[in-house]
């Protein structure tokens, strides 16, 4: 937490990371204003160097000779500049494609109860046992959100939340789909997609299977038998 007397909580952070994520937000915006900044340039550059090319051809074309030997110092000075703005361009655009490939959003995590329920066995007693089985049919907690399902199951996992994750249909790829969450539904088409993608490890949540063990069993034993670890959770 900030001191309460700092001139960062004054000006309404609270913790040091609302600092770094405004000290982020604030970087991406004057890479955005370069980005603007350049476009503009190449522009202005672009249209400049067109003017200088047909001015030079206006020039070839009342003295076709105009270039052999040295030129006159008029030529001379259009082909100085052109180079000069090709030369421009070219830096600005390789600069300006540096920017289009980098991306500029960020995510930022607080650390919050588990999505998953948590079995209490000190708790349990003849009298409630049936009711706290029932209770954890679903072991996921009412209200939890789908993205903050797949964040906590991959650091369960042992990934990074830098992980770079693709969503295709139902399931989440992490690292290219090296592993899969699936988090949505799962039925026959799931599985012959998961075989084909041929992940390392896969994990589901059981509630997926909706009680249905014929359907569990299946694709347990068909993605055993494709090389594919699969846990439910």
């Amino acid at each position: 937490l900030c001191d309460e007397q700092s001139e960062a909580y004054k000006a309404g952070y609270r913790t040091i990371a609302d600092i770094s994520k405004e000290r982020i937000r604030r970087v991406i915006q004057r890479i955005e204003q370069r980005r603007t900044e350049l476009t503009g340039r190449i522009q202005h550059n672009q249209e400049r160097l067109e003017r200088m090319q047909t001015q030079l051809a206006e020039l070839q074309h009342a003295n076709p000779t105009l270039l052999t030997g040295t030129p006159p110092p008029e030529a001379k000075e259009l082909l100085k500049e052109i180079e000069q703005r090709t030369t421009q361009i070219t830096e600005h655009t390789e600069e300006l494609e540096k920017i289009q490939q980098t991306d500029l959003g960020f995510k930022a995590f607080t650390c919050t109860p588990s999505n998953f329920k948590i079995w209490r066995s000190d708790d349990i007693t003849q009298e409630n046992i049936a009711e706290q089985l029932s209770a954890f049919a679903n072991p996921v907690v009412e209200g939890s959100v789908d993205v903050n399902i797949v964040c906590e199951l991959l650091l369960k996992s042992g990934y990074m939340l830098t992980e770079r994750i693709e969503k295709r249909d139902n399931l989440y790829l992490v690292r290219g789909g090296e592993f899969i969450l699936a988090t949505e539904s799962i039925n026959t088409q799931t599985i012959e997609r998961i075989i084909e993608l041929h992940p390392q490890r896969v994990v589901a949540l059981d509630v997926l299977f909706n009680g249905n063990d014929q359907l569990k069993t299946n694709t347990v034993l068909q993605l055993r038998d494709a090389g594919i670890e699969f846990r439910t959770v």
